[in-house]
């Protein structure tokens, strides 16, 4: 079966509101967004209007996908983290993955002693 791609473009001011996967049968949308450069009050309130979608359960696929995108601008354009968080999280996941990794390693040798 050969795949057909649709690729669209969303203007500037549709963006916010625009999933970036849309997905009907067998055909896929795929929408590719321009990163926001600032926070606007538009984004503030759909922000808010997806949270409380979300809070209820009554959030969509398409709008959890839109909710995921304004996080993300939101965190870097509102909140941006400093350095010491980004390294603190960085180790943090290092440490995570060595303790999982002992983990497993730890399960391996008691199976085999086993």
């Amino acid at each position: 079966m050969p795949l057909a791609m649709n690729v669209q473009f969303a203007s500037p001011e549709k963006l916010a509101a625009t999933p970036l996967v849309e997905t009907k049968g067998h055909a896929q949308t795929i929408t590719f967004r321009e990163p926001a450069t600032e926070w606007n009050k538009a984004m503030d309130r759909r922000f808010e209007e997806l949270s409380i979608l979300e809070a209820i359960s009554k959030i969509s696929v398409d709008e959890l996908a839109e909710l995921e995108e304004l996080t993300k601008d939101r965190r870097k354009l509102q909140h941006p983290r400093s350095a010491e968080e980004i390294l603190f999280e960085f180790r943090q996941r290092q440490v995570t993955s060595n303790l999982l990794k002992a983990l497993q390693e730890y399960v391996r040798f008691h199976e085999v002693s086993n």
